[in-house]
């Protein structure tokens, strides 16, 4: 395969939100917002590992235990040289071409899901935007629906 290749993914409403959510996390992972990770466990997005033997519901994190995540989480930022209250932009140098790529793919969908959602909002929020600013040189990323 070429690197001019170009690659469909065809997937449901619901798949398109998956992907999406996906792009903006590991957006945010690179470039140091581990603080929203804490939010997930704090929502039951990431539950807590049961024992096999366990069976039942999902276990989420206890007011406790997401206390004691976050605290852990804002001890990487600071080994990593982040403020607890503070992260690299997207537009930082040190900031892979992975989170680039990642962040370029999840404003061009973030935009196609929002039109989907409500065409006509009372008030745009950035999902509306798109894709303004670049930060690769690949080709722009093209999200549809047939």
């Amino acid at each position: 395969m070429t690197d001019t290749a170009r690659i469909q993914i065809e997937v449901t409403q619901e798949q398109a939100h998956a992907i999406a959510k996906a792009l903006d996390t590991y957006t945010r992972i690179c470039i140091g917002q581990f603080d929203f990770l804490a939010d997930l466990f704090r929502d039951g997005t990431i539950s807590i590992a049961r024992r096999s033997s366990e069976e039942g519901e999902r276990v989420l994190a206890s007011p406790q235990q997401c206390n004691r995540i976050e605290e852990l989480l804002n001890a990487i930022k600071a080994e990593i040289g982040h403020p607890s209250n503070g992260s690299n932009g997207i537009g930082h140098p040190d900031v892979s071409i992975t989170a680039h790529r990642s962040y370029e793919t999840y404003k061009a969908l973030s935009q196609v899901l929002a039109n989907l959602r409500d065409p006509n909002p009372m008030l745009r929020g950035v999902s509306y935007d798109g894709l303004l600013v670049r930060y690769t040189d690949d080709p722009a990323p093209k999200v549809s629906v047939n």
